[in-house]
C-alpha cells in the first residue's frame, strides 16, 4: 500500500477488514471520518483494506451483526458514485464471499497467484539476508545498544558456504509455498541456527528445515482438501435431503390429495441454484428467478399407473 501510495503520490490509509468489527457501534461513526479526511486531502488518499471479506462480507451469505451491516451500509454509502478524492484497494483470500455490491463497485481485479520458480529464488534470497545474513546491527554503536537492550551478547549467525549454496535447491523444492511460507521458512532456519552452541548454519540444518517445513506444507494442503470435501459432502446431502422432500411432497399430493394431478403441491423453500432433481422431471425457471416450475413423472410404490405432478419451489 506504501509502494503503491508513493507511486501514485497520494496519502494513505491503512486497515484490516478485523478492525471494523470491535469499534461496534461506533463503526459508522469512524468510517464517515475516514471519508471526510479522504474527501479534504489536497493530494487525495489510497485505502487499503487487508482482509477485506471480513468487513465486506455478503449480506446474503453471512451472519452479519447489526453493527457490521451498517458498517458494510455507510461503506456502500461513500463509494456508490465515482470520484477523484480516495482510491480503494481492497486485498483478500476470499473474493467470492464479498458482498455483490462491492464486487460491482471493483473497477478492475488483479489475481495475485503463488510465486514462480523465478519469484521463489528472489524471495529466498531476501530472507536469507533478512533473517540470516543481516539478522544483527551492522555499526559498531547499534550492537552496543542492541546488547543494552536485550541484556545479554548480541549474536550473529556464522554461515557455510555450502548452505549459501542451497538457494536455488530451495527455490526449486518450494513449489506452491506462499511467499509468507518461504519467510516463515527462513524464520525457521533463523532460530534453528541461533540454537546451536556456536549459531553456526550448515548445509545440513537448513535441508533438514526445509523438509521440515515441506512436510508441514502438504499436511496444509491436505487439511484444506479434506475440508473442501467435507463442505461438498454437506452440499451434496443438502441437495439429496431437498430432493427426497420434493418427491415426498409429490406423492402424497397424488396418491392423497383430493385435486387433479395437475394443480402445484404447497411451497417448498430451495435455494436459487435449484439441480434437476427428478428422474423424468422438467425444470422451468421463472425470470429472474424467484421460482422453479417442476413437471414430473412419479411412480408411486403402491401403484402400477404412472401420474404426472406439477410442483412450485420458492427460490
Amino acid at each position: 500500500a506504501k509502494k503503491l501510495a508513493q507511486a501514485s503520490s497520494l496519502d494513505y490509509a491503512l486497515m484490516s477488514g478485523g478492525d471494523v468489527g470491535p469499534l461496534g457501534v461506533h463503526g459508522v461513526t469512524a468510517l464517515h471520518s475516514l471519508f471526510r479526511w479522504a474527501h479534504s486531502s489536497e493530494r487525495g488518499v489510497l485505502i487499503f483494506i487487508d482482509e477485506a471479506e471480513a468487513f465486506l462480507a455478503s449480506r446474503d451469505k453471512a451472519r452479519l451483526t447489526e453493527h457490521m451491516r451498517n458498517a458494510l451500509n455507510a461503506f456502500l454509502y461513500h463509494t456508490g458514485t465515482p470520484g477523484n478524492s480516495f482510491v480503494i484497494v481492497l486485498a483478500t483470500n476470499r473474493p467470492e464471499d464479498l458482498d455483490e455490491a462491492v464486487l460491482d463497485r471493483i473497477d478492475d481485479a488483479v489475481e495475485i497467484g503463488l510465486p514462480g520458480l523465478s519469484h521463489r529464488l528472489l524471495l529466498a534470497e531476501m530472507y536469507f539476508n533478512k533473517y540470516l545474513r543481516r539478522s544483527y546491527p551492522k555499526s559498531f554503536f547499534s550492537r552496543i545498544i542492541s546488547s543494552c537492550r536485550l541484556g545479554t551478547k548480541y549474536k550473529t549467525i556464522t554461515i557455510s558456504d555450502d548452505a549459501v549454496a542451497q538457494l536455488e535447491t530451495i527455490a526449486n523444492l518450494t513449489d506452491g509455498f506462499s511467499a509468507r511460507e518461504i519467510e516463515k521458512l527462513m524464520v525457521a532456519v533463523q532460530s534453528a541456527a541461533f540454537g546451536t552452541p556456536n549459531q553456526f548454519l550448515d548445509a545440513s540444518t537448513l535441508l533438514a528445515i526445509l523438509e521440515r517445513k515441506r512436510q508441514e506444507h502438504h499436511r496444509k494442503v491436505d487439511l484444506i482438501s479434506r475440508q473442501n470435501s467435507l463442505q461438498n459432502a454437506k452440499q451434496l446431502q443438502e441437495t439429496d435431503n431437498i430432493e427426497k422432500k420434493i418427491m415426498r411432497k409429490l406423492q402424497q399430493h397424488i396418491i392423497h390429495g383430493d385435486r387433479q394431478s395437475s394443480d402445484p403441491v404447497d411451497a417448498i423453500d430451495l435455494p436459487e441454484d435449484v439441480p434437476e432433481f427428478v428422474q423424468n422431471a422438467t425444470i422451468i425457471r421463472s425470470s429472474p428467478p424467484r421460482a422453479t416450475a417442476v413437471h414430473a413423472t412419479i411412480i408411486p410404490p403402491t401403484e402400477d399407473e404412472i401420474h404426472v405432478a406439477d410442483a412450485i419451489i420458492i427460490n
